[in-house]
């Protein structure tokens, strides 16, 4: 696959989450920089219908998440109060749900805050790449609220129950650097490598093998509700499919012979 890629302009797009597509690599990107890309009902609307097709594409091999302008997303438009609270709620959920299960590899590219249920939709990538100006907040309780979007099962997971606490209980948001040392994300770059590094990790994944990629990415997520022998036994199964397919064989004879490979996703 081509490493050059060429990028549209989100901001230019009447719709608040664009959907583009290339080389394998799709990007989702919310388009409200006048608001800090806070999520309005129309946009996880959007998100929703965006993650279905791309749920039944086979050509597409990685999604990236990011944001217009100088943020990633300030979590849920609380400009008005939703009519319909349990509704609007389980379209956050759903939205949240739809990313995290979604087969291929995700990477959230973090620019600027990631706040509440902006920050649930980060974590629910496979990977975070955050730029060095990224912040990372639950901030609910100050607002009265619990959490939402999945966090009170990622963060414990991540950061650890007591953190997880301290960051809930208190509001607090959390820099690059320290997002970086209690594993909210993978890696910090300038906010001008953002994009670069961003579209070199999406090309190292889209060249990859997607049946191989696709059973770690399912292995990994459930290995936490799985004894080690049933992880095992997982293992074993995705091998075998694994060992079925053309993109193995490729693997092989470019270990033979020293190059690299070129997987065709079957």
């Amino acid at each position: 696959m081509s490493n050059e890629r060429e990028h549209s302009s989100p901001a230019a797009d009447d719709t608040g989450v664009v959907l583009t597509r290339v080389d394998g690599v799709a990007t989702l990107t919310f388009n409200r920089p006048e608001r800090k890309n806070a999520l309005t009902a129309e946009m996880l609307g959007e998100l929703h219908a965006h993650l279905d097709t791309l749920m039944g594409d086979d050509t597409t091999r990685v999604v990236v998440v990011t944001g217009v302008g100088n943020a990633f997303s300030a979590g849920a438009d609380m400009s008005a109060t939703p009519t319909n609270t349990r509704g609007a709620l389980t379209i956050m959920s759903d939205a949240v749900r739809r990313l995290y299960h979604l087969p291929i590899p995700t990477i959230a590219a973090v620019n600027g805050p990631a706040m509440g249920l902006g920050a649930s939709l980060a974590l629910a990538c496979d990977l975070v790449l955050a730029a060095r100006s990224a912040r990372f907040g639950q901030t609910f309780a100050l607002r009265g609220l619990s959490l939402d979007g999945g966090a009170s099962w990622q963060l414990p997971r991540i950061v650890g129950t007591q953190r997880a606490k301290r960051m809930a209980f208190f509001g607090e948001v959390v820099d690059s650097d320290d997002a970086l040392e209690m594993g909210l994300c993978a890696e910090v770059v300038e906010d001008s490598d953002l994009a670069t590094t961003s579209d070199e990790w999406a090309t190292r994944i889209a060249d990859g093998a997607p049946v191989a990629l696709r059973h770690i990415k399912a292995l990994i997520d459930a290995a936490a509700s799985l004894s080690f022998d049933q992880s095992v036994e997982r293992e074993l199964e995705a091998q075998l499919d694994c060992f079925s397919t053309e993109d193995f064989k490729e693997g092989f004879r470019a270990f033979l012979k020293k190059r690299s490979p070129n997987f065709k996703g079957r």
